[in-house]
């Protein structure tokens, strides 16, 4: 693989948890304990390859429809990952963000991604951006709402239409599991999306870019 094959930002959509725990007979829970921990290696070895950036959607505003016992563990197993995540990034210099509505978090995990983006707004390697309680729908909806709140004079009816249009950036998007169906997630004009055939808890994490 050389420079001009290896992407400048990969996105994932990590897919399967609950799958891959239900097939092996064991609770929900640790099938995204397991993928939180594939997560993190697959982060490492991007970050081995030269890719400068990293967005992981973890929650998808439409999540909250889930059982309440669930979503609770995933908010504590998030705080626990962004904890030791942060350790991490100081140590290989990565910064983390966070793209979705936050203020909708509990106060804990609010103020765990708060302290980590704090923490490591100054470094200078791979940035990794977590997707948490978002949609691409939302951000776009939430972009507006600012614009306009900012600039009242501004009326809807002059705006034609709302791009996301990011040029010159190369950009594969990895989606565990084998989905194929619309994600409402970062959309771009230039990319390629790689649709892995295994649940994220079987997912090595060693990702090579398709040959052209």
């Amino acid at each position: 693989m050389n420079n001009n094959q290896i992407p400048v930002h990969v996105a994932i959509i990590p897919d399967g948890n609950r799958r891959w725990a239900r097939k092996n007979g064991l609770p929900r829970f640790r099938g995204h304990e397991i993928g939180a921990d594939r997560m993190s290696q697959t982060v490492e070895h991007l970050m081995k390859l030269g890719v400068r950036f990293v967005t992981v959607w973890g929650f998808s505003t439409d999540n909250w429809k889930r059982k309440d016992d669930e979503v609770f563990s995933l908010f504590k197993l998030l705080e626990s990952w962004i904890n030791k995540t942060t350790s991490w990034a100081q140590d290989n210099e990565a910064r983390l963000k966070y793209i979705g509505r936050l203020q909708e978090l509990p106060d804990n995990l609010q103020n765990a991604i708060k302290k980590a983006v704090i923490i490591t707004e100054n470094n200078q390697g791979l940035t990794l951006t977590l997707a948490f309680n978002y949609t691409g729908r939302i951000e776009i909806i939430d972009a507006v709402n600012k614009l306009i709140a900012e600039h009242p004079a501004i009326k809807l009816m002059k705006i034609p239409s709302v791009v996301i249009c990011i040029q010159a950036i190369r950009r594969m998007s990895i989606w565990s599991s084998g989905q194929q169906a619309n994600s409402e997630y970062l959309t771009s004009c230039y990319g390629r999306l790689l649709i892995v055939n295994s649940t994220l808890p079987l997912f090595c994490g060693r990702i090579s870019t398709p040959k052209n």
